[in-house]
C-alpha cells in the first residue's frame, strides 16, 4: 500500500519547478494568444474600421 501523499511531503524545490513550469506555460499562452490580438487591434487603430 502506498501512503497517502501530503503536501508537506513534496519538497519546495518541487513545488518551484512546477509553478514555473505553470508560469513558464501561461506566459507562452498568453503571448500566442496577444501578439496576433495586439498586431489586429494596432491595424484596426491605424486604418479604421474600413
Amino acid at each position: 500500500m502506498m501512503a497517502p501523499i501530503r503536501w508537506s511531503d513534496i519538497p519546495l524545490r518541487c513545488w518551484l519547478e512546477i509553478i514555473g513550469k505553470f508560469i513558464a506555460r501561461f506566459i507562452a499562452l498568453a503571448i500566442v494568444i496577444g501578439l496576433p490580438f495586439w498586431w489586429f487591434m494596432v491595424q484596426l487603430a491605424e486604418h479604421g474600421w474600413k
